[in-house]
């Protein structure tokens, strides 16, 4: 396709002919013109669907790629796969610490059973010296001590497992956040990496196929040139 006469004046930059590809040249303008465009914006802002129907030949492959990987990221921000796993944990340390909150309170009670027990048990075992009480009454006494004794510590063992479990449950939030930064950094990069690939493949394609002036001048043909003419390679065309 040639897209000016013999001794036409022509801008730095103005697309001179095009080489016949597998690829619509139209397409890969278009695809240049969306690239150049995101420049300081990255790739985050490829306008995808506009890009779909693009037949572009030998830039199929490495754009194929890059949509792959944009899409692959914009699905991760939009789904968020580890936000079940943060609401989970969140659930789990409310959970856990209105549960050691309420043992708390009981403990307070359960601790004031144990010191009027202990109290209790310490006078019965004075009057059972001075033979006030029977050794069945401070059996009974010592059985009522041991039981608030034993209460109590329950109660404290389940409030130390409670605080183990939201150690461990602030283990897993924190390593549920360390890899969702992980497979976000990793799209990210693998995008911009296609990204860059996908710039290159269209360098190549316009290097290859694409002859726009350098400078702003006149054109001038170096052989009798028309639509779809057979040219090899090395041959000189314009000037």
């Amino acid at each position: 396709e040639i897209f000016v006469t013999d001794h036409q004046a022509v801008a730095r930059g103005q697309v001179l002919m095009v080489l016949q590809s597998t690829a619509d040249y139209r397409d890969v303008i278009r695809l240049r013109s969306i690239v150049d465009s995101l420049a300081g914006k990255g790739a985050a802002y490829f306008p995808l669907s506009e890009v779909a129907a693009f037949k572009l030949g030998e830039i199929q492959a490495d754009y194929n790629a890059f949509a792959k990987a944009l899409t692959d990221e914009q699905l991760y921000a939009r789904l968020q796969p580890y936000a079940p796993d943060f609401a989970a944990a969140e659930r789990g340390l409310a959970e856990s610490r209105n549960r050691i909150r309420n043992l708390q309170q009981q403990r307070n009670l359960e601790q004031t059973k144990y010191e009027v027990s202990k109290k209790e048990w310490d006078r019965y075992q004075e009057l059972f010296k001075e033979r006030v009480v029977s050794a069945s009454e401070l059996n009974q006494e010592k059985i009522k001590f041991l039981q608030a004794e034993q209460n109590l510590e329950t109660i404290n063992i389940t409030i130390s497992q409670l605080q183990e479990s939201i150690l461990g449950i602030e283990k897993t939030r924190s390593g549920a956040a360390i890899s969702a930064q992980k497979d976000k950094i990793n799209l990210t990069s693998q995008t911009g990496q296609l990204f860059e690939q996908l710039r290159k493949s269209l360098n190549a394609w316009e290097q290859n196929y694409l002859l726009t002036s350098a400078v702003a001048g006149v054109v001038s043909f170096q052989q009798l040139l028309g639509k779809n003419q057979f040219v090899k390679t090395g041959d000189i065309l314009l000037s």
